[in-house]
C-alpha cells in the first residue's frame, strides 16, 4: 500500500497557462487553495510529481558577478561577504553588544570567577574571527567545545587558540544576539491581542533570524505587506521571489512548511520539499 499524497487537479493548468493570463486563473486564489486541500483531495497510493524545466543559473555566479570576472580572483572572504554582507555583522555587534550591557546591569552579582566579568564591547574585526572560527569548527570536529583549545598533543588544534583565547570566544557565545531582545514580555500583547506577535517568546535561532530578515528588509524599503498566512509563509515568499518559475527545488524543515506555501510554489514553476507538523493549519 503506498502512502498518501496530495493530488492537484488544477496545478497543471494554472502552471502551463500563459503568464499574460495567470492572473486571472488565480483569483479569490485562498478559497481556492482551502478546497484543494480538503480531505477530499487526499488519493491513496504512489505518484511520481510531475517537474519543470530549469532555467535559472545554478551557484552564485549573480551575487558575486562572476560571469565577468575571474574566479580565482575572489578569496574566501568575499565569497562570505556575498551571503552575510558587512552591514549585518554590524548588526550583530551591535545587538550583541547591548544584550551584554543588558545582562549585566541585571546581573551585578555574578560569580567572581564568571568570565562574562571580564567582559569588552566586541568589536567588527573581532565577530568576524569570532564567525570564522564557528565555520572552522565545522570543518575540524573535536569531542567537546573545550577540546578546541585543549594543549595536549594527541588532540590539539593550536589555530583556535592562536586566533582568539577560549573565555573570550565563550563570553561572545554567551552573548551574541542577531536582534534586540525584549527584557519584559510582562507587558507584551498576548495572543489574539493587537501588536501581538509569536516571535515576541522565544529566541530561538530560527525565529531570530525571522525578526533579524524583517529588520534588513525594512531598512533596505523592501519589507512587503504581510499576506493572510503565517510569517513564515512571506518569509519563504520574499526569499525565493526572485528564482520563481525557472524550476528551482526548495527544501526545508518543518518549521516552515506548509500545504498552502508549497502549493503556491507550485504554481509558480518551484518544487518544494520538506518534513511536516501534523497539526499544522490547513493538514
Amino acid at each position: 500500500m503506498g502512502i498518501p499524497y496530495w493530488k492537484f487537479p488544477l496545478c497543471e493548468k494554472l502552471v502551463k497557462c500563459p503568464r499574460s493570463n495567470r492572473s486571472m486563473m488565480i483569483v479569490n486564489q485562498k478559497q481556492m487553495i482551502m478546497t484543494l486541500f480538503s480531505e477530499e483531495s487526499w488519493h491513496q497510493g504512489s505518484n511520481i510529481p510531475s517537474t519543470f524545466t530549469f532555467t535559472g543559473n545554478a551557484g552564485i555566479q549573480d551575487a558575486l558577478h562572476l560571469q565577468n570576472h575571474d574566479q580565482t580572483d575572489f578569496s574566501y572572504l568575499k565569497y562570505f561577504e556575498s551571503i552575510v554582507s558587512p552591514d549585518v555583522v554590524e548588526d550583530i555587534v551591535t545587538e550583541t553588544n547591548r544584550y551584554a550591557t543588558q545582562y549585566l546591569q541585571n546581573h551585578p552579582n555574578l560569580s567572581l570567577h564568571s568570565r562574562l566579568r571580564k567582559w569588552t564591547p566586541v568589536s567588527v574585526a573581532e565577530m568576524k574571527v569570532f564567525l570564522g572560527m564557528t565555520i572552522a569548527m565545522g570543518l575540524v570536529k573535536q569531542a567537546s567545545l573545550h577540546d578546541y583549545w585543549s594543549t595536549d598533543a594527541v588532540i590539539s588544534t593550536p589555530f583556535f587558540g592562536k586566533v582568539m583565547p577560549r573565555d573570550r570566544f565563550l563570553a561572545i557565545m554567551s552573548f551574541l544576539h542577531l536582534t534586540e531582545t525584549t527584557t519584559d514580555n510582562s507587558e507584551a500583547p498576548h495572543r489574539g491581542q493587537e501588536g501581538y506577535s509569536p516571535l515576541q517568546k522565544s529566541e530561538n535561532p530560527i525565529k531570530m533570524s525571522l525578526k533579524m530578515s524583517k529588520k534588513m528588509s525594512r531598512r533596505e524599503g523592501q519589507l512587503a505587506p504581510q499576506s493572510s498566512f503565517r510569517i513564515t509563509y512571506d518569509l519563504v515568499m520574499r526569499l525565493i521571489g526572485p528564482y520563481l518559475n525557472q524550476g528551482y527545488h526548495l527544501y526545508m524543515d518543518n518549521y516552515f512548511s506548509s500545504p498552502h506555501l508549497f502549493y503556491n510554489l507550485y504554481l509558480n514553476a518551484t518544487l518544494a520539499f520538506g518534513t511536516v507538523r501534523s497539526n499544522r493549519r490547513g493538514i
